[in-house]
């Protein structure tokens, strides 16, 4: 179930899920031919429990990203200030000393859940349709460990993916890139290269969570209702797994 919850977030949080092709603007321009670009505002999140998080973004003059804020719960709150020059990303925390770390450290922990992440298979629209990972299995009769695999079959909407212009107005689009995937060997950071490879131009809508055998351990769905522009203004997500379910509502907002 842990593994449903990643997907979950994935799903309705921020996704860095796009195929193999010659960037990740070509693909987003040539699906998404014509459509607006929206950067967004907030997102509002709660769960079953009725707990609710918020995240606002904040842009400067030239619409680059300079600061996200957010609050959880319990009313607690927390400003980060973003800076991107193109090969180093800074950021301060509640006015702290700054903390800057390199292009390469990019990904390495939002994709810890797909480190053993293959794609599988694209769908028409260069989304990822197939991921192959692998998942470390604790087995409390003999208390050790296994590794085994799993499928995660994929389906989206035919809508710009929401969080396309937010991550341009952050530098990241740019990093995506610059990044060539189709080579055997080249020296990007591998976190970097996973995260072009699992980027989508659209939304994701529906997950079908199998194991190695072809049973389905669990799914998720997402129903979206959508702007004059095509784009989420809510998300309503529902994860079954075998024992469990959780559900979430979310909220959008665009800063155009």
């Amino acid at each position: 179930m842990k593994n449903l919850k990643y997907v979950f977030a994935i799903g309705l949080g921020m996704t860095l899920l796009t195929a193999c092709s010659s960037s990740a603007s070509d693909d987003f321009e040539e699906i998404n031919e014509g459509a607006k670009k929206k950067r967004l505002k907030t997102i509002t999140a709660t769960n079953q429990e009725n707990e609710t998080m918020t995240a606002q973004f904040m842009y400067n003059s030239e619409n680059k990203l300079v600061s996200l804020s957010g609050t959880d719960n319990e009313g607690g709150a927390t400003l980060i200030n973003y800076k991107n020059d193109g090969n180093t990303i800074a950021v301060s925390e509640g006015g702290s000393t700054s903390e800057s770390f390199s292009i390469e450290k990019l990904y390495e922990s939002p994709y810890e859940a797909y480190e053993t992440g293959e794609v599988l298979e694209y769908d028409s629209n260069k989304n990822p349709s197939k991921v192959l990972f692998r998942q470390e299995v604790y087995d409390w009769e003999t208390d050790t460990y296994s590794i085994e695999n799993y499928i995660a079959e994929m389906f989206y909407d035919e809508n710009p993916n929401m969080y396309f212009s937010t991550l341009e107005a952050a530098g990241i689009i740019d990093i995506l890139d610059g990044v060539d995937i189709n080579f055997g060997i080249n020296p990007q950071a591998a976190e970097i290269v996973k995260a072009r490879a699992l980027f989508p131009v659209n939304n994701l809508t529906k997950v079908i969570y199998k194991d190695a055998d072809d049973n389905i351990k669990g799914t998720l769905t997402i129903d979206y209702t959508y702007d004059e522009d095509g784009y989420p203004v809510k998300g309503s997500g529902l994860v079954v797994g075998e024992d469990e379910s959780v559900k979430a509502e979310v909220n959008y907002s665009y800063d155009e």
